[in-house]
């Protein structure tokens, strides 16, 4: 019991410490073949290097959808987006924003042939994952908004 309380801990912390140094990538898949964590594998595998080195300042959020069609095909869709942290200068809020991505659809038999699908997609576009200032990269900090003002008061 001790070795397995031991284990879990040790996973934990490792867990994260990796995320607290590495982009996030929240992926999910309804698809009963691709399952999430292949869906994610691919994106890991296929992210532009500028991305991939961003810090916790951003994350990714990536959705793979697909239902049955007819004689054997699936409709797909997925979505793989760049967000990046916004926090709220006066209330310390923090929103994330999109600022790049790609989407896909199509039909497709499943399995590999899907996953070929997300993979020569994130491929192809590499520069589809642009960041909302360049001259920022790598961007050590969120972006801090003014808070709105109220109608009628100025600041």
């Amino acid at each position: 019991m001790k070795k397995i309380i031991t284990f879990a801990l040790a996973s934990f912390l490792f867990g994260a410490f990796q995320s607290a140094h590495a982009l996030d990538l929240m992926a999910t898949s309804s698809d009963p073949v691709v399952t999430q964590d292949k869906f994610r594998k691919v994106i890991q595998d296929t992210l532009p290097p500028q991305v991939a080195a961003l810090d916790n300042n951003y994350r990714l959020s990536a959705v793979l959808e697909t239902s049955d069609y007819q004689n054997g095909e699936h409709f797909y869709f997925y979505s793989v987006e760049l967000l990046r942290k916004v926090i709220e200068e006066k209330t310390g809020k923090t929103y994330w924003a999109m600022t790049s991505g790609l989407r896909s659809h199509g039909l497709t038999h499943g399995g590999d042939e899907l996953l070929d699908h997300v993979r020569s997609t994130m491929k192809a576009a590499q520069m589809s994952f642009r960041l909302d200032q360049p001259q920022d990269i790598p961007h050590k900090s969120p972006v801090m908004l003014p808070a709105p003002s109220a109608p009628g008061h100025s600041g």
